[in-house]
């Protein structure tokens, strides 16, 4: 089916330092405004936001993972992976009927650590794993560069071969959204005489970023010319939030779905991400308990997807924004929230800023705006169906740093 992906340009103005760490400050301050329509198609869900290509039954899920720190029952060298003997990162929760735990958002996935020379992981997913939207995973081997992994069978991969029988950490990040795949593992294995040990702690400090086919990573790496949203043009890993994630050594968490808007999208359809933002998963309707986890920054980046002579009106886009940080501020009373929005456009810039503002007046400062920059393709690149290239998401990752680091003090 034909689609249509609208993309958004515009211009911030912010002064800042790009380095992690540095000193400066910044100002927050908006202007400028376009637009353009980027065509796509394909024959499974793109960038409309709602329909997913994930063929699955509902999960049975249990509680999402919390970091943990706690001990393994006793020194064995295979496991079952749970949230005692992991520590899971992002949302993710317990499958009984699978005797499986998932990690379907982008960049969730787990950390392990063990005495042993190898790791073996028996993953397993309810979907087709012939079709081009196999879940991608990255594989952090200590400190040694990560190697990508295609999941494409249910059943044990090797994730680590050849080490020095001592302890070891090992970290596997998803990179693909949750609307294109599932994943999920059942047990980990090392050798006969090696063991496993207590799952590390996760950092103390928390981000939960909230938004569409950006935060994703839709489009970020080659090949940049396939005419549909595929497992492998996706990698989270390389999104401006993930950059920010080892930036600040942050437990972050992404939810977020391509083609998500505000309200209404660029096909006049009203969107269905705020409903399942509240899941456990993008495709499991038992909600979530949001006391199990509470970020200290929640970072909204989303409104590229409500332009065009079909996207939300200006009343709808207000309306749709002030229920999400209304029900953000409900779930998580202390958290500061930060939208970003712009790289794409900045058509949605002075509804965001009007937003933004009808809270400050009515008494939360804990709110703000932080207008992107526009992606240049001529000088970065422009990536699948005209999104952001790694070159842009490092951009707007060093755009953040100081306006983070001023909101928060980090």
């Amino acid at each position: 089916m034909k689609k249509a992906v609208c993309l958004l340009l515009g211009v911030c103005m912010l002064v800042m330092s790009t380095a992690c760490g540095g000193n400066e400050t910044a100002r927050i301050t908006s202007s400028g405004e376009d637009e353009f329509t980027f065509p796509i198609s394909s024959d499974n869900a793109t960038e409309s936001e709602g329909d997913s290509s994930v063929s699955s039954t509902k999960p049975n899920s249990s509680a999402p993972a919390a970091s943990s720190g706690n001990e393994t029952p006793a020194a064995q060298n295979k496991i079952k992976a749970t949230d005692q003997t992991v520590a899971f990162m992002g949302r993710t929760y317990e499958d009984d009927r699978y005797d499986t735990w998932f990690f379907n958002w982008t960049n969730s996935g787990f950390i392990v650590e063990f005495e042993g020379t190898k790791l073996t992981a028996d993953f397993f997913s309810t979907q087709n794993l012939a079709q081009n939207m196999k879940p991608h995973i990255k594989v952090y081997v200590d400190d040694q560069p990560a190697k990508e992994i295609v999941i494409d069978k249910n059943g044990v991969f090797t994730l680590a071969s050849g080490l020095k029988h001592q302890k070891h950490r090992v970290k596997v990040v998803k990179i693909n959204e949750s609307m294109l795949n599932m994943l999920g593992i059942k047990t980990l294995e090392t050798d006969s005489n090696g063991k496993f040990l207590p799952p590390p702690a996760l950092p103390s400090r928390k981000i939960e970023f909230i938004g569409d086919s950006i935060t994703c990573g839709f489009g970020n790496i080659p090949p940049y010319n396939l005419p549909e949203l595929t497992a492998e043009i996706e990698d989270g890993t390389q999104t401006y939030g993930y950059f920010l994630t080892e930036c600040f050594n942050t437990d972050s968490r992404f939810i977020c779905v391509s083609g998500a808007p505000v309200y209404r999208n660029y096909l006049g359809r009203v969107g269905d991400f705020f409903k399942r933002y509240s899941w456990n998963d993008y495709n499991d309707d038992i909600e979530y308990d949001f006391s199990s986890w509470t970020p200290d920054l929640v970072v909204i980046n989303l409104g590229t997807n409500d332009t065009g002579a079909q996207g939300s009106t200006t009343a709808e886009f207000l309306s749709g924004a002030r229920k999400w940080i209304n029900f953000i501020r409900e779930k998580y009373p202390n958290a500061k929230i930060l939208w970003a929005y712009g790289v794409m456009n900045q058509d949605n810039v002075q509804r965001i800023q009007d937003t933004v503002k009808y809270f400050n007046d009515n008494g939360d400062k804990n709110i703000y705006f932080k207008e992107l920059t526009l992606m240049n393709g001529a000088v970065d690149g422009v990536g699948g169906g005209g999104h952001p290239t790694v070159a842009t998401h490092k951009k707007t990752a060093d755009e953040l740093e100081p306006v983070i680091k001023q909101i928060m003090g980090w």
